[in-house]
This record gives C-alpha cells, structure tokens and sequence, in this order.
C-alpha cells in the first residue's frame, strides 16, 4: 500500500513539474511574440516616419481659375497694338511636411499632427491663353504686353483661393489620404489632425 502511494506521490510531483514546464514555455512563447510584435511595430512606426519625411510635399487638392486681361499699347500716332486674352491658373495646395510634424504612437494606436493646409504654388497655364480680340497697326504684341499681367493676377488668384477656403479642402483630402496611410502600416486606431502654429 505504501509503495502505491511513493508511486502516486511521484507520479503527482512529474505532472506537477511538466505543467511547470509547459507554463515557462507557455509565457516564453507569449513573451516572444508580445516583444516581436513591440520590435516590428517599432520598425514600423520608423519607416513610416522616414516615408513622411520623404514626401516632403503633397498636392491634395487643385482648383483651375479663369482670368480675363485686356492691354492696349499706343506709342505714337501711327503705331498700337490692343490684345484682349484669357488664361486660366492653376492652383495647388495640399501639406508641407517639410514644415514639420509629429508622430505618435503607442500600441496600436497613432497620433499624426501635420502643418496646416497652405497652398503650394498658382501657376499660369501657358497652353490656355486664348486670344479673343487683337488689333495690330504697325506694331506687334510681344510677350512684353501679357506677361506682367500674368505675373501681376497670380497674387489675385492666390487671394481669391484662400478667401474660396482651398486650405480647408486641402485639409480635408490630406486627412482621408494620411489616414489611410497609417491603417495601412497596421495602426487599428489612427487620428490626424492640423497644427496651426510654426513649430
């Protein structure tokens, strides 16, 4: 009788030391798993930082406008040119990241603070202008007469596209874009938002 008992008592203390075991690797494996898990998210958050400072610029919204000019040169009696023309402009705004922004993450959340909306750049489109009326006596238009007056509307344009709230709808489409940047390096809850002032 007391020699089933040895038995059993050692038989007790094997499966006590093999569940033992089986926990130690158990947690081993977890603990594995949670740390790769912590180093790739790591790397991730890394890359992705190093991918937005690459971009540098993104255009996320454009707006074409339509200008009307009209000129008229008389240099003595004899000779004048007059040219009535339209152009078009096109404008681009969208992020400036080069201007700076945060990232932050914490577990499978991320946090991405970018510059505010602005407007990237309002270009004359060369291949819209359009003549409608041209009167030439003894003188010809050159690119003398129009292009002041290009250069001079870019500034009435860039007003009207910031009274138009383009900055705003660059916002817009940069937070739908960005969002989905940063589902895609594996954050389930992503957040993005605009600073208003210069770091």
């Amino acid at each position: 009788m007391a020699e089933k008992k040895k038995k059993a008592d050692k038989s007790h203390k094997t499966e006590s030391v093999y569940l033992i075991l089986v926990l130690l690797l158990a947690f081993f494996i977890l603990g594995s798993a949670f740390l790769f898990r912590e180093q790739l998210r790591s790397r991730n958050e890394q890359q992705l930082y190093e991918e937005l400072t690459r971009i540098q610029q993104m255009v996320t919204y454009r707006q074409t406008y339509r200008s009307v000019f009209y000129t008229s040169v008389k240099e003595n009696f004899l000779q004048e040119r007059t040219l009535l023309f339209t152009a078009d402009f096109q404008v681009a705004a969208g992020i400036d990241l080069s201007r700076g922004f945060t990232l932050d993450a914490k577990g499978d959340s991320v946090h991405l603070t970018l510059p505010a909306g602005t407007i990237l750049y309002v270009d004359a489109d060369d291949t819209s202008l359009e003549q409608v009326f041209v009167k030439e006596r003894f003188s010809s238009i050159t690119t003398g007469d129009y292009l002041p007056l290009l250069t001079e509307e870019k500034q009435n344009i860039l007003n009207q596209a910031r009274e138009g709230g383009i900055e705003k709808d660059a916002e817009q489409r940069a937070e739908q874009i960005f969002m989905g940047i940063l589902k895609m390096a594996g954050f389930q809850r992503a957040a993005v938002s605009f600073r208003r002032d210069s770091l």
